[in-house]
């Protein structure tokens, strides 16, 4: 687990985890990147009461969420390793036992994941939402190359798999998608049909905070660093997901009213994958029609509404 002004959510988050029941030994190790509100105070009382299942590492300036990541995994000694972040927690106490029976089950798998709900914000009040995710029972790197909808607090992996994360993994904001491949590399994905764990969506979350467009450019920083890092074996997966994201990049930009960012990512989108099937959608041609001749469009719209039947 790593956490940063964490200080509303931190209890939850470990009470979380140590409700787990299980018939194997496991500890919960905390990286607290020195926050400027009480989590650490939190955390040392938390530890304090459960001084044989906590374990805290509290580096004494603040790494950043990568670096933190990193010294949290490097400390985790088990066979397995189980991600959650400070932020979320889990609702199921039987989830660690059974993705670790899972996994003793299945020596083919080296992750397992399951669904999960997404709490956010609506009107002031918290609202439970079903997270998207793929329902395959087993997932291979290519599905997973073609997009991530793995809820993080649903990650049980093997430990070992890979000796160290590479440089690219310090670069990239999507450090679990990243994790998730190099684990990917080495076994299947398995996913359990079962809603065990909430992610929580605030406006001080790392992924949750940024704008539809910058999580678009994100995914595509993502892809552009990790086709080379795999040696171009997935390139015609990558290229694909590249532009379905592209297409959506024009989308948003062309509602924004940025036209000519707008246009510039349609065209990548076709020179990326000009067979598409999501270039046959209907919806496609009218981002096109507004994209590429905003002024037939804004007419051909117009005619459309003198055209429909008033009530």
């Amino acid at each position: 687990m790593i956490t940063y002004n964490h200080e509303q959510f931190i209890t939850q988050a470990v009470e979380s985890a140590l409700k787990q029941q299980v018939n194997f030994d496991y500890e919960i190790v905390v990286g607290e990147d020195c926050s400027t509100d009480s989590t650490r105070a939190i955390l040392q009382a938390l530890q304090a009461a459960h001084p044989t299942r906590l374990r805290l590492v509290l580096p004494t300036h603040n790494l950043g969420p990568h670096r933190n990541f990193v010294n949290v995994l490097q400390a985790c000694q088990g066979q397995y390793v189980a991600l959650l972040e400070g932020d979320d927690y889990w609702i199921d106490p039987h989830k660690l036992q059974k993705q670790v029976d899972f996994l003793e089950a299945h020596p083919q798998c080296a992750m397992s994941c399951h669904d999960g709900w997404m709490l956010v914000q609506e009107g002031g009040e918290a609202v439970l939402r079903p997270y998207p995710v793929n329902r395959k029972p087993f997932m291979t790197l290519q599905d997973l190359l073609s997009g991530n909808n793995i809820v993080t607090g649903s990650v049980v992996f093997r430990r070992g798999l890979f000796s160290t994360l590479p440089a690219l993994f310090y670069d990239l904001h999507m450090a679990d998608w990243t994790l998730h491949v190099l684990n990917a590399r080495h076994g299947q994905i398995a996913y359990l049909d079962e809603k065990m764990s909430v992610y929580r969506v605030h406006g001080a979350g790392i992924w949750s905070s940024a704008s539809q467009l910058q999580q678009l450019h994100e995914r595509l920083r993502f892809y552009k660093a990790i086709n080379p890092y795999l040696n171009f074996e997935y390139n015609r997966v990558i290229r694909r997901a590249e532009a379905k994201i592209l297409l959506e990049a024009s989308a948003v930009q062309a509602y924004e009213g940025k036209l000519p960012q707008a246009r510039r990512d349609l065209l990548r989108s076709v020179w990326q994958h000009p067979l598409n099937s999501a270039l046959v959608r209907p919806n496609v041609f009218r981002i096109a029609a507004k994209v590429m001749l905003p002024g037939f469009y804004r007419q051909l719209t117009r005619l459309r509404r003198l055209a429909t039947p008033r009530p």
